[in-house]
């Protein structure tokens, strides 16, 4: 490795500002900032904090320049608003990590910005593995970035902005989601990264950036700049330091005399996956507050899933009446999106809730979350803490017995913790039982139960150190180790992606001329002959033959049934055999090379070789590697609906509405992404370079050979036969 920085393109630090800036939302009638002027001179480091929804995410967008100035005022309303110019040297790192990932593996995500600023190619992996040190990441390179542990998911984040050699980074929210441990260790790598560069972070958490940074300015709203003072300035200041909050609490004791509301043990092992290190006991009771503990990522929004699952009641008998039966408990999810499923906020809360038709019921919990002036206004619109609030009230307006609540303070400042507290509070003296995962250690302190969950031994996924980056130090952390069981490799890896599509035409037009026996059987045989070029694991292959095998048994069945002939002969069974085998040597092929396709080099070598614009081709191949993590999404968005209740009865309408949020969350979600894209050069990039070189090569010559005999040798075996 080189001695000097390979983070590229190299630039010193740069000042950030905007002069009188006004921005209007789209959908939105007043600007949400309104003559805002805010200048930061190149190294210095600042804190944005303020109230939920006060606008700080909407600064740190028009800081980095990617959001439209409006007009100025009297200009005709159908002049397009001027479009968003990033700010050169400036990268933002969007809320929610998930949504700014590119690439299917880590290594790839991380090369993004350096493959915008035109790197060499021969300096990526350098490049990528410098810029994974800087930011303490610690997964393989290969790492699936939708399954990694939120800290690790925060840190590759800050490894993709890190690549990219900006000299100002705009941080929000970066230590959301985290517990304790972890969010100090995210803070000093982003410290060390940053060092000597210019830094902007929006965060509630005063304390933990208060010794890292040089200025704090207060946000209120409507983006205004309530207070600018430098850091010792507000240290010295002590009426403003969040305080923790108090044992003394107003929550109501439960008496001892009551029978628990929830009293199981979890198993270790859920969802197929040995999560912890023994069985998990969860007890709770009327009027009591219990807190579900432990480091990101060991599975508590897992073990919830199984708790609300088990805590149904009790409607007739056996498994499938129990599967069918309510859900006692209210649930506030870890990312409130999913639950939405009404047009207006008031809608949102009359949903599910125990009495639907009484408005004035749900206008006192939106009085009692701080919403009532949002009444009208979209969930999908609101902030992240003002969603998180939403969720509170649909879930306290259900009137069940239990409240569980995932992450329920997240993303909330001082004021805005403190009326959810008020909230549980309220809950708590009704008699209901309230249990709460949470990394909160204000929350934690005030419950009457905490339930600490340990990991597995010998999980890999959990990858946080114990260890921070020392700010004080500069120097890299030394460069991630490989995979330490990287995946089988197999012959198709070694295809251009363009060679497998066309093998798998080729096979697909060869499958044509299958009409009788000895040509279908040879198709048949061909296709089975590719397997062990692309056999990684059983399981896989078995995914991704099993609905092609289920395909072709149901043509065969079909075709045998409404032949016409006798179902006892010979002669009609093989005819039907004939169409079945058919089906599976037209798109077998495909499906098992497919294994080999990597969607970044498949989008990578449509740019290269088939000159497809480069912002298609990457939104393509992003796209494909958010599949996975579709499927996930689709599949909480059906759960959260199960547990409201919503749509309860009728399953069409259940996955139909789950299918609709899906790709309403997939559109917000792209244009997040999008947004995340520009911030790390994407939009400015004139002539961008590609980690992977999608040159043809000998082993394409081999594949192409491979694809024509699969074309011809049904035609071959009909002329013999």
């Amino acid at each position: 490795m080189s001695e000097s920085p390979t983070l590229a393109p190299p630039r010193g630090a740069v000042g950030v500002g905007i002069d009188d800036f006004t921005y209007t939302p789209p959908g939105r009638t007043s600007p949400a900032l309104s003559g805002l002027s805010l200048e930061i001179p190149p190294g210095e480091r600042v804190l944005l904090t303020g109230a939920s929804g006060s606008g700080k995410s909407t600064i740190l967008k028009a800081l980095s320049g990617l959001i439209p100035e409006d007009p100025p005022e009297g200009t005709a309303p159908s002049v397009p608003l001027p479009e968003p110019s990033p700010v050169p040297g400036v990268t933002l790192m969007v809320q929610n990590p998930v949504h700014s990932f590119v690439g299917a593996t880590a290594g790839i995500d991380t090369a993004f910005g350096p493959e915008n600023a035109s790197v060499d190619p021969a300096r990526m992996p350098e490049v990528v593995r410098d810029a994974h040190a800087a930011a303490a990441f610690s997964s393989p390179l290969e790492a699936n970035p939708y399954h990694l542990s939120g800290g690790q998911q925060q840190r590759l984040s800050l490894a993709g902005l890190l690549a990219t050699g900006s000299g100002a980074y705009a941080l929000d929210e970066p230590l959301a989601m985290l517990d304790e441990e972890t969010a100090l260790a995210v803070r000093d790598a982003i410290c060390a990264a940053t060092k000597g560069l210019t830094l902007i972070v929006a965060d509630h958490q005063v304390e933990l950036w208060l010794d890292h940074v040089d200025r704090v300015i207060r946000i209120g709203e409507g983006g205004r700049i309530l207070e600018d003072v430098s850091a010792q300035t507000w240290r010295s200041s002590g009426a403003r330091s969040e305080e923790t909050f108090a044992t003394s609490h107003a929550f109501a004791k439960r008496p001892g005399d009551d029978s628990a509301l929830i009293d199981l043990d979890v198993p270790a092992t859920l969802e197929g996956r040995t999560l912890f290190a023994a069985p998990v006991h969860v007890e709770l009771y009327p009027g009591e507050l219990a807190a579900l503990t432990g480091p990101s990522g060991i599975g508590k929004s897992t073990l919830i899933r199984h708790v609300l699952e088990e805590t149904r009641e009790s409607v007739g008998g056996g498994r499938r009446a129990a599967k069918k039966a309510p859900f006692r408990a209210a649930w506030l999810p870890q990312n409130p999106e999913k639950s939405f499923v009404a047009r207006t906020v008031l809608e949102e809360v009359k949903m599910g809730a125990a009495n639907p038709d009484d408005d004035e019921a749900a206008r006192a919990w939106l009085e009692a979350t701080g919403l009532a002036h949002l009444e009208e206004a979209g969930p999908f619109t609101l902030s992240g803490g003002e969603q998180r609030r939403l969720a509170f009230a649909t879930a306290l307006a259900s009137g069940r017995d239990i409240i569980v609540l995932d992450e329920p303070t997240v993303g909330l400042d001082h004021d805005a913790f403190g009326a959810v507290v008020e909230l549980i509070a309220r809950a708590l003296a009704s008699g209901r039982a309230v249990l709460a995962a949470t990394h909160d250690a204000r929350l934690v302190h005030a419950c009457d139960r905490v339930i600490p969950l340990e990991a597995a031994p010998g999980r890999t996924d959990l990858l946080e150190s114990a260890e921070r980056t020392p700010t004080s130090d500069p120097a890299p952390a030394p460069p991630i180790p490989r995979v330490p069981h990287p995946p089988r490799p197999i012959a198709a890896d070694k295809l251009n992606p363009l060679t497998i599509l066309g093998i798998a035409a080729l096979a697909f037009i060869g499958a044509f001329g299958m009409h009788t026996l000895a040509p279908t059987l040879t198709g048949t045989l061909l296709t089975l002959a590719l397997i062990p070029l692309a056999w990684r694991t059983p399981a896989r292959l078995m995914a991704r033959l099993a609905p092609i095998v289920l395909a072709a048994l149901t043509i065969a069945w079909s075709a045998g049934i409404l032949s016409g002939k006798p179902l006892g002969e010979l002669a009609t069974w093989q005819s039907a055999g004939v169409e079945g085998l058919r089906i599976f040597a037209m798109v077998g092929p495909g499906a098992v090379l497919l294994e080999g396709l990597d969607p970044t080099r498949f989008g990578q070598a449509l740019a290269q070789r088939c000159r497809v614009p480069a912002r298609f081709a990457a939104a393509m191949s992003s796209g494909l590697a958010r599949l996975g993590h579709m499927f996930a999404e689709w599949s909480d968005i059906v759960i959260t609906r199960r547990i409201r209740g919503i749509q309860q009865r009728n399953s069409f309408a259940l996955y139909a509405g789950a299918t609709f949020a899906l790709l309403v969350s997939t559109l917000r979600g792209a244009e997040v992404q999008a947004l995340a894209m520009d911030a790390r050069g994407f939009a400015n990039a004139q002539r961008r370079t590609w980690v992977h070189d999608a040159r043809f090569t000998w082993h394409d010559a081999w594949g192409l050979g491979l694809g024509i005999i699969l074309l011809a040798a049904p035609l071959i075996a009909t002329l013999v036969a």
